[in-house]
């Protein structure tokens, strides 16, 4: 009799570099990570014993993709782009979700650099690396500021090191 698997779910990619499946989760106490290219014919599979491992395992496969020069994995180049004050200030705003209040985001303008307030980080700059996307160093996290129907900015997608994103809509101007 076929064993029923439940809770499996596998993204698969295609791309240039061809086919890839990944899989990452988590229970409490333990989180993990699955990727595997089948035109490089590699993979790996990393585990932790913690709740906050996707950093670590994010990590690891950097380094390790580096190292065996496993192109799915290498971390894209981020090149700094001047942008102008007006541009700047199409992104400034609360950004939050209600059931999350304490992850609200503030941005602010000031001095030609786009700054990010949280309840529990200080005041940052914010590099821009494209025409509606940041990056901070700190965290290296990517903030990409996405348009509504109006064209006017309505959300902005954090971007975590470890790939894990979400996106929060505008609460405030």
């Amino acid at each position: 009799m076929p064993t029923k698997m439940t809770g499996c779910v596998f993204r698969i990619k295609h791309d240039d570099q061809g086919t890839i499946f990944e899989h990452w989760g988590s229970n409490a106490g333990f989180t993990s990570y699955m990727v595997g290219s089948l035109a490089q014919r590699q993979g790996l599979v990393l585990m932790t014993n913690s709740d906050n491992g996707f950093a670590l395992m994010a990590a690891i496969a950097r380094t390790l993709a580096h190292h065996y020069n496993w192109p799915v994995l290498k971390p894209r180049q981020l090149e700094p782009v001047t942008l102008a004050t007006q541009q700047l200030s199409a992104y400034v705003g609360t950004f939050a979700t209600a059931s999350q209040p304490d992850t609200a985001m503030q941005f602010l303008h000031l001095n030609d650099t786009l700054m990010l307030i949280t309840k529990y980080q200080p005041k940052r700059p914010l590099i821009p690396v494209g025409k509606a996307l940041f990056f901070d160093p700190e965290s290296s996290s990517t903030f990409e500021f996405l348009q509504g129907r109006d064209e006017a900015v309505g959300w902005v997608r954090v971007t975590e090191a470890s790939g894990y994103n979400n996106d929060f809509p505008k609460v405030e101007h």
